[in-house]
């Protein structure tokens, strides 16, 4: 019996599960034991993507960032399943709205003025069907035509989850041992490689982000480097780049201390990031909640966390669909609405 299908059998809720992109680890959790704000041994749970901004009506059910013991717990460690043959994705294809070219406009006049380098704008979305949308079985879904992500899923009451695929970590710990990666820079999959490796308008966004961690990671490690940098990741229906950083912890770090330096990245809020955070606040008009934010487990002997990108929730028959833009010099409001769309068109396939 696989854990989604051990979730389906289980009557108790909150429900949860969570599965590593790189490990094939496996988390199924339901009930609450002990109830923590910030992560413990034994623990899964998320950081919302803005603690500090009110909740919204959708969001309030998920209630705040939280961390908590399971009262019943499976976990095994399972072989990342094939994609299946994937179809060309049709993008939907619409123009932007006279509000977020207001807001991409009002960034870009920040950027100019400011020390602002780069803010990343998201969009709150809407589908609907006649029928309840199944939430375990939109993640098996997910699991199978996207098997190279995080695959996760909060569901606090029947009829209401939130879930997701997402091709971000955001740390992995391992002893003394982390590593995170910055991952920015966006090219519809059938583009060229060299439309990200050779365009500097991606290279400096993707480096933003590794300077960031890197900053991060002085504050956390006693030796720490780059790796691996500028891979090329394709997904089913874009391509990323993508760098590692790998660094040594200094003694007495634990994973909250991670958590907070490292939430969230500059590639879902911009950078510097505490400018970002300020302007964001101020143009966009919905809460993220948990989308942009953080989900994983916290171990005795290792802890890791995805970011929460490419994620929905599910209320009943209608699926909210959340995604972001990297505002630069140099982006139009049509080039990242369009962005935006790549990014959410498998959800469309999939329902």
């Amino acid at each position: 019996m696989s854990l989604i299908q051990w979730l389906e059998n289980q009557d108790e809720f909150p429900k949860f599960y969570w599965r590593s992109r790189d490990t094939g680890t496996e988390i199924a959790a339901v009930g609450v034991l002990e109830e923590y704000e910030q992560p413990r041994i034994g623990s899964v749970g998320f950081v919302r993507f803005d603690n500090d901004r009110s909740s919204d009506k959708l969001w309030s059910p998920f209630g705040k960032s939280r961390f908590w013991k399971p009262s019943k717990l499976q976990q095994a460690i399972t072989p990342c399943p094939p994609a299946l043959n994937q179809t060309e994705i049709q993008v939907k294809r619409t123009q932007p709205t006279p509000g977020w070219s207001q807001a991409v406009r009002e960034i870009l006049d920040v950027i100019q003025q400011d020390s602002l380098q780069k803010a990343v704008l998201a969009r709150h979305m809407t589908l609907s069907q006649a029928e309840p949308v199944d939430s375990l079985s939109l993640l098996a879904k997910l699991q199978s035509q996207i098997p190279t992500a995080y695959h996760f899923l909060y569901e606090p009451m029947p009829g209401l989850a939130f879930l997701g695929a997402s091709p971000e970590q955001l740390f992995k710990r391992q002893g003394s041992q982390l590593e995170s990666e910055a991952q920015a820079g966006t090219k519809p999959r059938a583009a060229p490689a060299d439309d990200l490796l050779k365009n500097d308008k991606e290279l400096r966004e993707h480096q933003w982000v590794i300077d960031d961690i890197l900053n991060r990671f002085h504050e956390l490690c006693i030796d720490y480097g780059v790796t691996n940098r500028h891979e090329v990741i394709k997904l089913s229906h874009v391509q990323h780049l993508r760098t590692r950083i790998r660094g040594i912890l200094a003694p007495g770090i634990q994973d909250e201390q991670i958590l907070k330096a490292l939430h969230p990245t500059p590639a879902v809020c911009g950078w510097p990031r505490e400018e970002a955070f300020k302007l964001l606040r101020q143009l966009e008009d919905f809460d993220r909640g948990f989308y942009a934010g953080a989900i994983g487990y916290a171990g005795e002997e290792d802890s890791e966390f995805a970011v929460a990108i490419r994620c929905a929730v599910i209320e009943n028959s209608t699926l909210h669909l959340f995604g972001g833009a990297g505002i630069v010099p140099g982006s139009t409001p049509e080039h990242e609405w369009e962005e935006i769309e790549n990014k959410i068109a498998f959800w469309r396939a999939l329902l």
